[in-house]
């Protein structure tokens, strides 16, 4: 039951984001013979659009490969998977994102998942919800400690408002309790959102 769950949230989120994207890179790519004939311009802004598109749907289908293999998740480098994610989201919005992520990284399987698990839903939200036009993703780690943090500076929500249910918090506060770590969220309507993970980098 568990495999047959995980695999229909596979093809639901395979739907939602490739498939559409695909069929939004294929409806410009059927346009641009006529806009090189008659808005040349034009057609230059949407041959653009289409590489944008072409290159977060291929993103977004290794990150889906990844999650079938979830052990392939904790033994690919973090800045890698970070990257991965951040041309995925960045084909499903006009953001331009930025990655930096420390080269040497040592984390526990635990802790590494967690920080993969936030950075995804962090991303989805701010590709569904924010319209942000610039996203930041960084990771550090100093000694015996780390800091993830996500950055936007969309339309961001009252968290007031939103109460500890949402599903998509919750989610991440679930991930920071497994590995002890803390999880801060800053937001406010028009202001954008920050969200930063802090824990251990030692197994617990």
């Amino acid at each position: 039951m568990a495999v047959l769950q995980e695999r229909q949230r596979l093809a639901r989120e395979l739907h939602d984001s490739v498939t559409q994207t695909l069929f939004a890179a294929n409806s410009i790519a059927e346009a641009l013979p006529q806009l090189l004939e008659k808005k040349p311009a034009r057609a230059i802004e949407y041959s653009h659009e289409l590489v944008r598109l072409t290159r977060g749907a291929t993103a977004e289908m290794r990150t889906l490969l990844f999650e079938l293999r979830p052990d392939a998740i904790v033994k690919t480098h973090l800045a890698i998977l970070l990257q991965q994610m951040a041309i995925a989201c960045a084909g499903k919005t006009d953001a331009v994102l930025t990655v930096t992520c420390d080269e040497h990284i040592l984390l526990p399987p635990e802790t590494h998942l967690a920080c993969y698990r936030v950075s995804q839903e962090a991303l989805n939200n701010i590709a569904k919800h924010s319209d942000a036009a610039q996203v930041t993703l960084t990771f550090h780690q100093m000694d015996h400690e780390f800091e993830l943090s996500i950055w936007d500076n969309g339309k961001g929500f009252d968290l007031e408002h939103v109460g500890a249910n949402h599903m998509g918090l919750r989610f991440m506060r679930e991930r920071a309790a497994t590995i002890r770590a803390d999880l801060y969220i800053k937001s406010s309507q028009q202001e954008g959102t920050h969200i930063s993970l802090r824990g251990s980098t030692l197994s617990s």
